[in-house]
């Protein structure tokens, strides 16, 4: 009897440890389900409002952006309206190409928000407009997201004849030294887009490169405008690029 009390137990414990395992696998998955739909759902909300604040930017319109494309209004209506639950990866690259910019950055950034951060530079903390922060490129691909204001509370700086409102100063390390002196500081223009034929760095893999290509994961850094040599008794070569 004792035996077949102890298999009786040992059955229903196996049972009870089966059915919290099964309900705890259960949980894990509808919370990573749960998860995953949010995050589409938050992709595609950027996404939807990027390319809204790009058309407004851009002075464009829907039919712009159709016929550059060659994607359908309805089809970008549906996206604007919401109709859309996903935008497949090829069309959502055509449209990054259309705007200049990555995949990546109008499935991940909210472009309206960084650009009216990125010009609040009082409010930031810079309080001369000319002010600029010295970054190294591992620490620009370490703070590529951050603000200019915070930028320029954290790291050195110095000051730059500019009325731009998100610049910084990067120094040429390895990874740009192909295209420029090394040790130079290039003064970069930060923006979401890249201009043809100008010297556009793009963070690429976990690597700083120039490239007027965008491809889907690239993150775009900006545009390189100037490169400051420094020369013997502290004086300042400038390159206009």
């Amino acid at each position: 009897m004792h035996l077949a009390f102890r298999a009786t137990n040992t059955i229903i414990k196996q049972s009870s440890n089966q059915a919290i395992k099964q309900s705890s696998n259960q949980a894990i998955k509808q919370s990573s389900n749960q998860a995953i739909r949010q995050m589409s759902k938050t992709k595609m909300e950027n996404i939807r409002k990027n390319i809204e604040f790009s058309l407004k930017k851009e002075s464009s319109t829907v039919v712009d952006l159709s016929n550059g494309t060659d994607l359908s209004r309805g089809a970008i209506h549906k996206i604007l309206s919401g109709e859309r639950s996903r935008v497949h990866p090829k069309t959502l690259q055509k449209i990054s190409r259309f705007f200049g910019t990555s995949c990546h950055i109008l499935e991940n950034f909210d472009l309206e928000e960084m650009s009216y951060r990125n010009n609040l530079v009082s409010v930031q903390g810079n309080k001369n407009p000319i002010a600029i922060p010295i970054l190294t490129e591992h620490e620009l691909i370490a703070c590529k997201t951050r603000f200019i204001g915070d930028l320029i509370l954290n790291f050195p700086i110095f000051y730059h004849f500019s009325s731009g409102a998100n610049i910084i100063g990067l120094i040429v390390g390895e990874m740009l030294s192909v295209r420029f002196s090394r040790g130079c500081i290039l003064i970069v223009e930060r923006h979401e887009g890249v201009i043809e034929g100008e010297a556009n760095i793009i963070l690429r893999e976990g690597i700083l490169v120039i490239s007027d290509i965008v491809e889907p994961k690239d993150y775009i850094v900006g545009q390189a405008t100037e490169e400051l040599i420094y020369e013997k008794k502290s004086k300042i070569q400038t390159t206009w690029l």
